[in-house]
């Protein structure tokens, strides 16, 4: 069975006030307009992640929170990754996806640049530059198992993003 990830990079944020940790950085309002249309576009693609991680920081975690929304996932059932904020390893990102259960098909992942965009190069090999605010990454792993997924072994089947929906 096909397994899909879908990387986010969660929404534009508010530049970090005088004093303000990064952690607290709140999206801006054209950060919530992005998420909210991100997620209806998902929606319209069929997009209905099975499980959804997201970083406690307020920017990605309110990102998920608004994608969640648009595509009818229980906002109460996104999983908050400690890992996701911190300057955590490639490592503890595949152990991560390798640790989802077998009979969840999807997984959507809302982190930070640059992190999100060489997770997303890692897992397919290409060349995708930068994920932009709110943008995301839909990889497949054909006839795979979550444990069995490593770098090179996805394809990237669609890579959208707030700025490409707008020139349609």
């Amino acid at each position: 069975m096909n397994k899909h990830l879908f990387i986010v990079r969660h929404a534009q944020a508010v530049s970090g006030a005088a004093g303000q940790r990064d952690f607290d950085r709140e999206l801006s309002s054209s950060g919530i307009i992005e998420a909210c249309k991100m997620g209806g576009h998902l929606k319209k693609l069929g997009v209905s992640p099975d499980v959804l991680f997201a970083s406690p920081a307020v920017r990605a975690l309110s990102t998920a929170q608004y994608m969640a929304e648009q595509l009818g996932y229980d906002t109460e059932r996104i999983v908050i990754n400690n890992a996701l904020y911190e300057e955590y390893a490639l490592q503890s990102f595949v152990e991560m996806i390798n640790a989802i259960a077998e009979d969840q098909k999807s997984a959507m992942v809302v982190a930070h640049n640059p992190k999100q965009t060489y997770l997303a190069e890692y897992f397919t090999h290409d060349d995708i530059g930068s994920i932009p605010t709110g943008g995301v990454v839909h990889v497949i792993f054909e006839n795979q198992r979550w444990v069995e997924i490593t770098g090179g072994s996805g394809k990237m089947a669609w890579f959208e993003y707030p700025e490409k929906l707008n020139s349609l």
